[in-house]
């Protein structure tokens, strides 16, 4: 699964609220058995996303080329 910034978000609202259910950002709901396992996908989620920002390459791209011709 590539989680998101929103999911994070959502993740967080979640336990500041003391909720253990909520709507992920591509619509998906999920109800966990206790905060404590909230807290625990919300460690991997901003893992997985630290991880993914650190390995994002500069991307390369040729505007144009002009060759002129005498």
């Amino acid at each position: 699964m590539a989680w998101t910034t929103d999911d994070l978000d959502s993740l967080d609202r979640a336990l500041l609220s003391g909720k253990k259910s909520f709507t992920f950002a591509d619509g998906r709901k999920i109800e966990y058995h206790s905060l404590d396992e909230v807290r625990a996908v919300r460690r991997e989620v901003k893992a997985e996303l630290a991880a993914g920002a650190s390995q994002v390459n500069p991307r390369r791209a040729t505007v144009a080329r002009v060759r002129r011709s005498r």
